[in-house]
């Protein structure tokens, strides 16, 4: 799969979630909606979650996703 490192983003987003941005609630909360196969996952992983935790920010993962149902069992 490509990734393309979005760092800016990332240092943006750190910045509000700090409650540094001028204009932004995000530092109660940071919430990443798309469709599908967008990236959400790989930005939170690869760009965002490093950069708020070293600057002590706590990051929390929740996918919302309905799971499959899984096969009955045989």
């Amino acid at each position: 799969m490509i990734s393309f490192s979005r760092a800016e983003l990332a240092s943006e987003l750190v910045t509000a979630l700090q409650g540094k941005a001028h204009v932004s609630d995000a530092h109660n909360a940071l919430y990443l909606a798309a469709p599908l196969r967008t990236g959400k996952t790989s930005l939170l992983r690869n760009d965002l979650s490093p950069a708020p935790r070293a600057a002590g920010v706590a990051v929390g993962y929740v996918d919302f996703e309905p799971m499959p149902p899984a096969p009955p069992a045989s």
